[in-house]
């Protein structure tokens, strides 16, 4: 299963809105619109898959050439990704698989960037903090 299984989660068919991710991915290296079109097909795979959504559902942004840091080393490539989901937590299985296969796929087609020095941050938002097509899901 892709969700906790906290009070109050749905889990399976039902509540897909839900389970739109919002994947924000951060980063200092210039990449190409090739390599971030290939970065957006490759992650909206990975999410779909994991999360059990079709692919319409899973939203990503790539924002490279970004004054951003790890350790205060501004001069080194790294990244930085935002996972943000609606209502469901993901189960830990579920976060460590998509971590692992976004580093990859990052450290794959942004070369210059290591694992060491690539982040992957899961928050997960009430529903009710969310909008789409300027209404409230919940």
């Amino acid at each position: 299963r892709y969700c906790t299984s906290r009070p109050g989660a749905q889990c399976g068919g039902s509540g897909v809105s839900r389970r739109m991710p919002t994947v924000t991915v951060t980063t200092n290296v210039v990449a190409s619109d090739k390599q971030k079109g290939r970065l957006i097909e490759e992650a909206t795979t990975i999410f779909a898959d994991a999360i059990e959504v079709p692919r319409g559902y899973v939203h990503i942004a790539v924002q490279d050439t970004v004054f951003t840091s790890f350790g205060g080393d501004w001069t080194v490539p790294c990244a930085h990704t935002r996972i943000l989901t609606g209502g469901l937590a993901l189960a830990k299985p579920v976060m460590a698989k998509i971590a692992a296969q976004l580093t990859d796929i990052l450290c794959t087609i942004l070369t210059d960037l290591t694992r060491e020095r690539t982040q992957v941050l899961f928050e997960t938002l009430p529903p009710e903090h969310i909008a789409i097509g300027g209404s409230l899901i919940a």
